[in-house]
């Protein structure tokens, strides 16, 4: 499971088949801790492709560092967003 950092409260959490609502980080540490660890993505989901490196880097770490912060635990995994993947973002 994924968290989209910066939407808490819509749409932005869940498996690539069942997105699900979450009210507040409540439900998200509850989800954590209980059901599944989580991963960080992007801060809004947007098309890495599209962004200038200093944009896609700052989705990336922006929302890794607020998930690490909100949980309390180091975040190593990270769900690629739903775009074509490009020479800057595939991995190495």
């Amino acid at each position: 499971m994924f968290v989209v950092t910066d939407k808490v409260g819509t749409l932005q959490i869940g498996t690539a088949r069942v997105p699900a609502a979450v009210d507040d980080w409540t439900d998200i540490k509850y989800l954590h801790k209980q059901v599944s660890p989580l991963a960080a993505t992007t801060a809004n989901h947007r098309s890495l492709p599209t962004l200038t490196d200093r944009s896609l880097i700052e989705e990336a770490s922006t929302a890794r560092g607020r998930l690490s912060y909100e949980l309390g635990t180091d975040i190593s995994s990270f769900a690629y967003p739903s775009s074509p993947e490009c020479s800057r973002t595939s991995a190495r």
